[in-house]
């Protein structure tokens, strides 16, 4: 098991219209996507990761509750949040245009 370090999360765009707690979804999930991440692997906690991001603890706790619920992490009580054991990479598929004919 992977102890991951609050960094992967980084840069956050405080300027952006998407907002913080989204943004860090966004980049648990591409490094789960990507592999960085790996099932069983520990995430950091809520706490440490407010702390090095310097977010509000709501910030990053709907983030991780947003991960929980689309089931790509599992808190595991005092033993800290991981990746879900078993979850596979989702790949987002692409959206196919219809070929339109010609009259």
């Amino acid at each position: 098991m992977v102890k991951l370090k609050a960094s992967i999360v980084s840069p956050l765009d405080p300027t952006s219209t998407i907002p913080l707690y989204r943004q860090v979804y966004e980049r648990f999930v591409a490094v789960i996507a990507d592999g960085t991440l790996k099932p069983g692997d520990r995430i950091p906690s809520a706490r440490a990761l407010m702390t090095d991001l310097g977010l509000a603890r709501g910030t990053v706790n709907s983030a991780y509750e947003l991960l929980a619920a689309e089931g790509y992490v599992v808190a595991q009580g005092q033993a800290g949040t991981i990746v879900t054991p078993g979850l596979r990479a989702r790949i987002p598929k692409r959206e196919v245009q219809p070929k339109l004919r010609p009259r």
